[in-house]
């Protein structure tokens, strides 16, 4: 009898090598030890029945055809819930490479520093000291660039690529993901969804506390949730989220983010004094540029969603935005800017879009050697707007009618913030 358990027991663990096809022997040993455990608790069982019912020998008893199918069935049960609770091994989904500085690979509270590129398996966070760059490349050939004092997690889930950013920023060019999947970032309580596009990540801690995800689109879209709600972020726009709060969007280019401000700064001032208040403008005199807000019946409509502005400079460098930040897709030949506004609806429905007009001269004159003038005449109308003129940051303001409403330096810019009633000069018919 002695003899046949030990067949028994041989044949058990050829049986789990063969199903199980797991090259760790612990591994086996572990598994094989708790289902004998179970044989022999089956054992003690029959032993105690034995009693009452007349002794049948457990080889005996293997030897009936049902009874032993029952016994392998149990056993295959227990193999796969223990492989279940051990997990398969993580695989590698891509590979890491270190730019410069110093780069780690951390896995289970290890790191190890990286020089020549290593794989990544799923799970696995990767870290960059001060002053050190890393690249990762995943299989599906999007490409990851994490920037100093950042730390990623990444992992491979059915649905896509899942990608977690602790800290820092983090560069993202992603490739066109398969239908139903998609790669997603999470941020500090923010989700990112992204189809295939080229993007940045940013986790900034304002000086209050409160932790900021920043998505800044430079192709494609993305969608961008947070504080329950979600906002679709297009190319040359920005994502903003404080932690918990609902996305605010703005666009890549200053002076589209400041008109904006400047149009919605004119409600109060108009609730303030009883009186209506003119379209905001900004005259930047660094480059002989006219920012405005245009209503948009000077549109001429040529198709539909199709439009049309006759300029009175040159078109072919001029560009509209809608008032969320959007860029409007357009084209300029002669004086005449064609406008596409199919993907901007909300352009239409606010009644307003930004034009970029450059190289408008006459906006100051020569008084002397370095010193410039620059007067607007009053409107025809008295009708107040907020205007900011743009100086270079070494300018000297030796005066300034009306008085200046705010001054600030923003980008190697002195800019002056003014609320007068004049006429600016006419960019379009």
């Amino acid at each position: 009898m002695t003899g046949d358990n030990d067949r028994f027991d041989e044949n058990l663990k050829r049986m789990f090598a063969s199903a199980l096809n797991q090259p760790s022997p612990g591994f086996q040993d572990r598994l094989v030890k708790d289902v004998l455990a179970e044989v022999a608790r089956q054992r003690d069982r029959e032993m105690t029945s034995s009693r009452r019912q007349p002794a049948v020998p457990f080889f005996q008893f293997l030897r009936r055809p049902l009874a032993f199918a029952t016994i392998g069935a149990a056993v295959v049960a227990l193999a796969v819930g223990v492989w279940m609770r051990t997990g398969p091994a993580s695989r590698t989904i891509g590979m890491v490479s270190c730019l410069y500085g110093l780069v780690a690979v951390q896995d289970n509270g290890s790191s190890r520093a990286v020089s020549d590129p290593v794989g990544l398996k799923s799970g696995q966070r990767v870290m960059t000291r001060s002053g050190s760059k890393a690249q990762i490349l995943l299989m599906d050939q999007s490409r990851l660039i994490p920037d100093p004092r950042t730390t990623v997690q990444i992992a491979q889930t059915r649905q896509g690529p899942r990608i977690l950013l602790a800290q820092g920023t983090l560069g993202i060019q992603a490739a066109k993901q398969p239908p139903g999947k998609a790669m997603t970032i999470e941020a500090s309580h923010t989700h990112v969804k992204v189809l295939g596009t080229k993007l940045d990540v940013r986790l900034v801690e304002k000086p209050s506390g409160i932790r900021q995800t920043r998505v800044r689109v430079l192709s494609g879209s993305v969608e961008m949730e947070s504080g329950g709600q979600t906002l679709l972020v297009p190319a040359g726009t920005e994502g903003v989220a404080d932690e918990g709060q609902p996305p605010v969007r703005y666009s890549s280019v200053f002076e589209v983010n400041e008109l904006i401000r400047l149009l919605d700064e004119t409600r109060p001032l108009a609730r303030q004094t009883g009186r209506a208040y003119g379209l905001p403008a900004i005259i930047d005199l660094t480059t002989s540029t006219i920012w405005s807000v245009i209503p948009v019946q000077a549109l001429g409509p040529t198709a539909p969603n199709r439009f049309s502005l006759r300029l009175k400079y040159p078109a072919f460098q001029a560009r509209a935005y809608s008032v969320d930040g959007m860029e409007i897709p357009s084209e300029g030949s002669g004086e005449v800017l064609r406008l596409d506004l199919s993907k901007a609806t909300r352009a239409l429905a606010s009644g307003y879009l930004i034009l970029k007009v450059p190289g408008v001269g006459g906006l100051f004159e020569t008084t002397g050697e370095d010193r410039y003038e620059c007067a607007l005449p009053a409107s025809d109308t008295d009708l107040p707007s907020l205007i900011q003129v743009h100086l270079p940051d070494s300018a000297r303001i030796e005066n300034s009618a009306p008085a200046p409403a705010g001054t600030t330096t923003e980008r190697n810019k002195l800019i002056i913030t003014v609320a007068a009633s004049a006429r600016l000069p006419q960019i379009h018919y």
